[in-house]
């Protein structure tokens, strides 16, 4: 309609209010969808950190047991001689 103004759709009004409530219904559940989604992606993201520095502190773990193991042999070697 000319000046802006929606076109009446030719339902009851009783139908319009319904389709009204469940489009605002529609939109609450897409917000909650989305902040439950950004949640997950926080989670997921804090998870993949703490799984990359848990295998950091592996790899470390491990070099130093293999540094202490060398050293260990070399003064076990040279006290036996």
């Amino acid at each position: 309609m000319p000046g802006g103004k929606a076109a009446p759709s030719g339902l009851d009004p009783a139908h319009e209010k319904r389709l009204q409530q469940i489009e605002d219904d529609k939109k609450k559940l897409m917000d909650v969808i989305e902040q439950k989604q950004a949640a997950k992606r926080k989670g997921l993201r804090e998870w993949e950190s703490g799984e990359r520095e848990v295998n950091r502190e592996g790899v470390k773990s491990a070099e130093a047991e293999r540094g202490l193991e060398g050293l260990t042999e070399g003064t076990a070697a040279g006290a036996a001689f």
